[in-house]
């Protein structure tokens, strides 16, 4: 089953080492939430506003991550293979 969480706010919320793969987040607010080490793989994480967020060691392979603000997150150790970054904000 697919978790399907969109326009949802988790601001500062703890989802450290949580599975949501082929998750449906499309336009989620998590602002500062930790999202460690945290399995994402295949999730629609497009306009999502992750700003501030932690995202170290994530597993975001293959994630839609267009459109999505990343402003000041943390992603040491992420695994970004074939996401899709189109437009997403680092600045």
């Amino acid at each position: 089953m697919k978790v399907q969480m969109m326009g949802a706010r988790l601001d500062n919320a703890s989802l450290c080492r949580v599975d949501a793969s082929n998750a449906m987040m499309h336009g989620v607010r998590a602002r500062g939430a930790c999202l460690d080490d945290a399995v994402f793989d295949g999730a629609d994480m497009s306009s999502m506003d992750l700003t501030g967020a932690f995202l170290r060691r994530a597993h975001l392979r293959g994630v839609n991550l267009s459109r999505a603000s990343l402003q000041n997150a943390q992603l040491e150790g992420a695994d970004l293979s074939r996401a899709d970054l189109i437009y997403a904000q680092f600045e």
